[in-house]
């Protein structure tokens, strides 16, 4: 798992990345490091319903990400009054390809959601 907070050093480098792994056969390990990127956005916002929103942004040398496991993914919504609700991805429903939250905000007196959840990779220009 791909964690942002990990860092472990590179054999053979003075270099740290997130995540590694060496290919058996494999002379240098693969590695992925989390990375700055100005397409990057640290909150998803009520103005970014319904677009695609970059959330992450790795440098990968000698893998590449396929999958995506919400599962093990962690999450922080905020409602309309302030109040927060921290979950795990594994509270996310999933249902034709697409996951779905509920809960309540019992300050705003309102029902919140996430819908529709769902990801892809591609790569961005690093800017």
């Amino acid at each position: 798992m791909v964690d942002p907070t990990e860092e472990d050093e590179l054999e053979g480098s003075k270099g740290t990345c997130n995540f590694h792994l060496k290919w058996e056969g494999s002379k240098k390990a693969s590695y992925c490091n989390f990375v700055a990127n100005k397409q990057v956005k640290t909150e998803y916002t009520e103005e970014d319903a319904r677009t695609w929103v970059a959330i992450a942004a790795w440098d990968c040398r000698g893998l590449e990400p396929v999958n995506w496991h919400v599962d093990r993914a962690q999450f922080v919504a905020s409602g309309m009054e302030g109040a927060e609700f921290e979950f795990e991805g594994s509270a996310v429903e999933f249902e034709d390809g697409a996951g779905e939250w509920y809960d309540y905000d019992e300050d705003a007196a309102v029902p919140v959601s996430i819908t529709q959840l769902q990801w892809k990779f591609e790569a961005i220009p690093d800017k």
